[in-house]
């Protein structure tokens, strides 16, 4: 009996390691029969345009077959018990690619530490982002269809003057005209000339109504309050947005006598730390309760600065001083989806022909009286903070990169050109 016992064992004892061998062979032979055995079909670098945005697609096949392991998430999906096993030996996350990057560049993990303290850049600036299962979430998160590796952004500009820009009404029906002077449309969203109407624009009577001297007529916030500047302390209100909001209010007081409301509210701040998701969306009760309580209100301004790479200077002379470049941001509350616009119904903007006119004039403006200073109006998906009022401006005042001097010295500016456009002051 006990030598029958004893054969018993071993024959269990050979099928369990029969089994092991079996399953080391299967995933042995699931990883090296995917990417690896198979030759590279890189796109060449030849069919890309030395100017211009790279297609996600071909993006994502680089990342997939020199990221082997980009590939295998794909692969492994059917395979439940082989994402087990794998992630237990490997510690690579198949459901998250960003733990795949980390295992083969471990400096990833570094830049996504450091993305999530990230409080130096905002929204505006192109870069790869994910598309969001629920875009109704945030207007923060946009899905680009590309990434521009070639985009040149505007570089430090020190001339004491500029040429302004020769305007006709031909030009300004050429989209081609529009693109390389007036617009610069984020990701590769296929607009057309039928998205520019700039005789309608230029048509729409932006002029400010008579108003009592004590009724307010402007209302400035910042949905972004703790966005600051190269050489702003820590600490210092005066050396962030809300510093140049509360210096823009003065001057259109003083100057100009027209009735101003500064909003200071931190709507980038929750429990005492910067967090600016959902931000447009924290702002919008706050900001609509004060145009119900001030309904002389017409013109509505949320005041930023942009977030650029480190080596681009946003700045430009102006008077003999040295000024950050303003840029305004039209959201059009549509998105890019399998090449073609789609209508974002959660986000309506009955003001966007208004808006679009009233940052074309602004823009037109500048080039008379400050050619050089404002960048390419900023044509983004979403809406933002420009649906409550017709005469709704989005600013990005420079960027983190330019000195609280240069950004303060584009306020002048600012308001002339404002006052300009609403008063016809000259």
């Amino acid at each position: 009996m006990r030598i029958h016992t004893i054969e018993g064992k071993k024959v269990i004892q050979g099928f369990i390691w029969v089994l092991i061998c079996a399953i080391l062979f299967y995933v042995v032979y699931r990883i090296f029969i995917t990417s690896y055995l198979s030759p590279p079909s890189y796109v060449s670098m030849s069919a890309i345009p030395k100017e211009g945005k790279i297609p996600l697609h071909v993006y994502q096949r680089w990342l997939g077959e020199s990221v082997p392991h980009m590939d295998k998430a794909k692969t492994f999906s059917k395979d439940h018990f082989s994402i087990f096993l794998l992630q237990w030996v490997t510690h690579l996350n198949f459901n998250n690619k960003t733990t795949l990057l980390d295992g083969v560049i471990p400096y990833i993990s570094y830049v996504n530490q450091q993305q999530m303290k990230e409080i130096s850049l905002v929204e505006v600036y192109p870069r790869l982002k994910s598309k969001k299962k629920n875009p109704q979430d945030s207007q923060e998160e946009i899905f680009d269809e590309s990434i521009d590796f070639f985009k040149k952004e505007d570089s430090t500009t020190s001339l004491p003057s500029h040429l302004p820009l020769t305007i006709t009404e031909e030009n300004l029906k050429d989209m081609n005209f529009l693109l390389k002077n007036l617009y610069n449309i984020e990701g590769n969203m296929p607009l057309t000339i039928n998205d520019f109407p700039t005789q309608t624009f230029l048509m729409k009577d932006l002029k400010l109504q008579p108003a009592r001297s004590e009724e307010p007529k402007i209302l400035i916030f910042h949905t972004h309050s703790q966005e600051a500047f190269k050489d702003s302390r820590p600490g210092k209100v005066e050396d962030t947005v809300v510093g140049l909001g509360q210096t823009l209010t003065d001057i259109l007081r003083n100057q100009y006598g027209v009735g101003v409301i500064h909003d200071t509210g931190m709507y980038d701040v929750v429990n005492g730390r910067e967090y600016r998701t959902n931000s447009y969306e924290r702002a919008e009760k706050p900001i609509l309760d004060l145009l119900k309580k001030h309904p002389s209100v017409e013109v509505v301004i949320d005041l930023h600065r942009d977030g650029v790479l480190d080596h681009v200077r946003l700045e430009t002379n102006i008077q003999g001083k040295p000024t950050a470049k303003i840029m305004f941001v039209n959201g059009i509350c549509k998105i890019a989806s399998d090449g073609k616009m789609r209508s974002l119904d959660y986000l309506p903007n009955p003001y966007l022909e208004d808006n679009m006119a009233f940052s074309l004039q602004m823009q037109l403006k500048a080039n008379e009286l400050y050619p050089g200073l404002t960048r390419k109006i900023y044509i983004k998906p979403y809406r933002y903070s420009l649906h409550m009022k017709p005469k709704s401006l989005l600013i990005e005042v420079g960027a983190q990169t330019n000195t609280v001097e240069e950004a303060y010295n584009a306020m002048e500016p600012l308001a002339h050109i404002l006052m300009t456009v609403l008063r016809e002051e000259g």
